[in-house]
């Protein structure tokens, strides 16, 4: 009986970093955008936009334009659970823009360049929710 436990513990601890956002990509969380929820995706930013690319072998990808956003929120959304068994932080933002929002999740090594061009590019100051401060 040990030996399951112990089997089960390693199984589950080796899996766990794989959950976390690869670097350069990020991880759709819901919202109004035509991407499956959880999907993972690459990103990158242009002078006018963030480019999501759900599908980039068949050339499909999300653009939202700066211009267009109307809010920026840092820290994990209230009501939702994404997090609550996790011990490690995970880094979501929640854009709005015109009849859309999105919540995207973010690699810990990108979330503070992620935050400033998002910011600077479209004008709009960041919201930090209570709990990103922590």
């Amino acid at each position: 009986m040990k030996r399951r436990t112990a089997v089960g513990v390693i199984l589950l601890s080796s899996a766990v970093p794989a959950l976390a956002v690869k670097k350069g990509r990020v991880k759709y969380r819901g919202g109004t955008v035509d991407i499956k929820e959880g999907k993972e995706a690459p990103y990158s930013f242009t002078d006018n936009s963030m480019i999501i690319a759900p599908k980039p072998n068949d050339g499909s990808r999300v653009s939202i334009p700066f211009e267009e956003i109307t809010k920026i929120v840092y820290g994990q959304p209230s009501g939702t659970q994404w997090s609550s068994w996790s011990k490690s932080k995970k880094h979501f933002v929640t854009l709005s823009w015109p009849k859309n929002s999105a919540v995207f999740e973010f690699d810990k090594n990108d979330i503070n360049r992620a935050l400033a061009v998002l910011s600077a590019r479209s004008e709009i100051e960041v919201e930090y929710l209570e709990e990103a401060s922590k």
